[in-house]
């Protein structure tokens, strides 16, 4: 069968006057990219290493490529022109198709320039080898991806081993977006979120994959989240990523990954898995009204956590699963549910200083607790070396602890102000002020098949009422009615 074929144009493009310098870049390029005579499909733009000024946007066509020139000793840089203060964009896509972004830089200029690239409608853009710096405006972005309509969307977008660097937004992602993949970026110093995705309180399914970028922040004074999604974002995974604070935890409390999800009706996936997360001043994640699509598994938070935030700290969710994560040196709770239905913690793991001569840090290591907690399932889980109770329940109602493994913590396992609660073949042993703790605020329970020894001063205390305790291997309990 024979396959008909379009030749593809390499245009060189050359500089009209001037030196190339940051001081005198080259001007008045952009008629040879976007004057009627130039608007050819399928044309590839090689542009010599230095910097080139941009007067105004420049609109790429249908198969363009913009790219360096083969054999130059450096890359292209594209800038605002020193008299173009409060232009919108460097580079704009409306429209177009099979447009390719390679090996050239894109520089802001501070404020001078509110984005780097702006895609309205178009499919099968790929930015690849990039680098982006100074986008700092607050509304603006390196990239910004925002489809025009449902008849005008932007799909199949792939942005690939870029560097951003010094911005306010890395990557923002608006509505009408689909199938989208975010791989192997470097993200540094950005003020606010390196990755925003934000569908303006509509329902989105964004086919997003964010795989092995690294966020890094080493200016303490920064407070935006690291990555942001807001309500209304579905089908997004995020996977492999790092996420690096400053060194000891210095700086204003802030949010690795923030998400504020759709609510219990919101069943499409939302997945967080296998990323590592370190020294952050603040929560590792922080997940708001996510219903049964969201999962967070085989995550690494180190050296996470905040006075007002769990190192992963989960409100309002419902059927959420948060499983096999790693918690290492919290200084505050490592793992919190406050007013959740349905979820099930399971098989984390929670580890205070592993130093044993330092002062033990976090408080508890999984927490269950507000009124509005119904049948949360805390199974599998293991906490050692933290300096209060290594699972505390906490109001609510249903809730089941099973198989938890608990040593050299303050507290075994702490139960108050708790309805219902099942407490069934967990393991408790050398915590200090107790094993398994029921308060007098506790009504009707189920504690059975639990293995507590050598805790102190007591390994299991039941103080609430109607609570039903048998078959426990334990050295000294204490029961008041």
């Amino acid at each position: 069968m024979s396959v008909s074929t379009t030749p593809v144009e390499s245009v060189r493009v050359r500089p009209v006057s001037g030196c190339g310098t940051l001081e005198s870049p080259w001007a008045g390029w952009e008629d040879q990219v976007d004057s009627p005579t130039a608007r050819r499909e399928g044309q590839t733009l090689e542009f010599g290493s230095g910097f080139w000024a941009l007067s105004r946007p420049v609109r790429l066509r249908t198969g363009a490529t913009l790219t360096s020139a083969a054999g130059s000793d450096g890359r292209p840089w594209f800038l605002p022109a020193a008299n173009c203060r409060g232009m919108d964009t460097l580079f704009k896509i409306d429209g177009a198709h099979d447009v390719t972004l390679l090996n050239v830089c894109l520089n802001g200029r501070d404020k001078t320039t509110r984005h780097g690239l702006v895609v309205r409608c178009g499919t099968h853009v790929q930015v690849k080898a990039c680098r982006f710096g100074d986008f700092r405006d607050d509304e603006g972005a390196a990239i910004l991806l925002c489809g025009e309509s449902e008849d005008r969307p932007v799909r199949e977008i792939v942005v690939q081993d870029c560097k951003f660097l010094n911005g306010f937004h890395g990557i923002r992602l608006e509505r009408d977006l689909s199938d989208l993949l975010i791989h192997g970026n470097r993200f540094e110093e950005i003020e606010g979120p390196a990755l925003r995705i934000d569908p303006k309180d509509r329902w989105a399914d964004f086919g997003l994959i964010a795989v092995q970028n690294r966020i890094i922040r080493n200016n303490a004074a920064n407070r935006g989240s690291y990555l942001t999604i807001l309500p209304g974002a579905e089908g997004i995974r995020l996977a492999d990523n790092s996420f690096e604070g400053p060194e000891g935890r210095r700086g204003e409390p802030c949010t690795a990954v923030e998400i504020r999800g759709g609510g219990p009706m919101s069943r499409r996936r939302l997945e967080l898995v296998n990323n590592r997360i370190s020294c952050v001043p603040g929560a590792a994640v922080h997940a708001r009204q996510c219903g049964p699509g969201f999962l967070a598994a085989g995550n690494h938070a180190i050296s996470c956590g905040g006075d007002e935030h769990a190192v992963l700290h989960f409100e309002a969710c419902h059927g959420i699963v948060v499983e096999d994560n790693e918690v290492r040196e919290p200084s505050s709770v490592g793992i919190l549910a406050r007013d959740c239905a349905r979820a099930r913690l399971n098989g984390n793991d929670v580890e205070g200083s592993c130093d044993g001569l330092a002062p033990r840090g976090g408080t508890s290591g999984v927490a269950v607790t507000g009124d509005g907690s119904v049948r949360v399932r805390v199974t599998d889980n293991r906490a050692h070396g933290l300096r209060e109770s290594g699972i505390r329940v906490e109001g609510g109602r249903g809730t089941r602890v099973v198989g938890n493994e608990i040593q050299d913590c303050g507290a075994g396992i702490r139960v108050q102000k708790t309805r219902r609660v099942v407490l069934v073949g967990n393991d408790c042993r050398d915590n200090g002020d107790g094993g398994i703790l029921l308060e007098p605020d506790t009504a009707r329970g189920y504690v059975a098949l639990n293995y507590a020894i050598l805790n102190g001063p007591c390994d299991l205390v039941v103080r609430g009422q109607g609570v039903r305790v048998h078959d426990n291997k334990v050295d000294r309990e204490s029961r008041e009615a």
